[in-house]
């Protein structure tokens, strides 16, 4: 082989593997993009998961906090016969409104998620109970002899049961009790 057959081969290889060193880094780049593309798609979409988490997390300890609350406002009630508890409640129940919050901020993110039904059946039970807490309550006015234009305006349409309508104010506190 001559010398300039040699430098001609060696230009080639030369040359090849200048080529082939680009084809590889190009290969390479777009690999790394395409990476980096996909793990930014991917952490936009868990930090949109993990925010939608938060904020379920968040709106089910205020429905928590205003049903416990709800509830151990008529406890206090029942057990010191105190107006305070009553009209606390109510507050909680008209003014507040923590539950009822907390389920519009769900029914407004999650219109259609499965999790929206099990919570309209747990705030329906808490409706529910309300009648219940009502009714304590109402014992206690009477209990009290509050005047139906003091009552609280849920309070006043409510009627007793004739058996404890004419029970005696320990009678009917006790019966708030139950």
């Amino acid at each position: 082989m001559s010398g300039q057959e040699h430098t001609v081969g060696k230009k080639m290889s030369v040359q090849l593997a200048s080529t082939l060193s680009i084809i590889i880094a190009i290969l390479l780049s777009v690999i790394c993009i395409v990476t980096f593309v996909f793990g930014h798609i991917q952490f936009d979409r868990l930090k949109s998961i993990n925010n939608n988490y938060a904020l379920s997390e968040q709106t089910a300890g205020q429905l928590d906090e205003g049903s416990r609350y709800l509830t151990d406002s008529v406890r206090a009630a029942v057990m010191t016969g105190e107006q305070r508890y009553i009209d606390q409640y109510f507050y909680e129940v008209e003014v507040n409104k923590r539950r009822d919050h907390a389920v519009q901020i769900l029914e407004e993110t999650y219109p259609d998620s499965a999790s929206l039904a099990a919570l309209d059946a747990a705030m329906a039970a808490s409706e529910d109970l309300m009648i219940t807490e009502c009714y304590a309550m109402k014992l206690v006015e009477e209990a009290n002899r509050a005047p139906e234009s003091k009552q609280p305006t849920k309070l006043r349409h409510i009627e007793l049961h004739s058996k404890d309508a004419a029970l005696s104010k320990e009678g009917k506190m006790a019966a708030a009790r139950d």
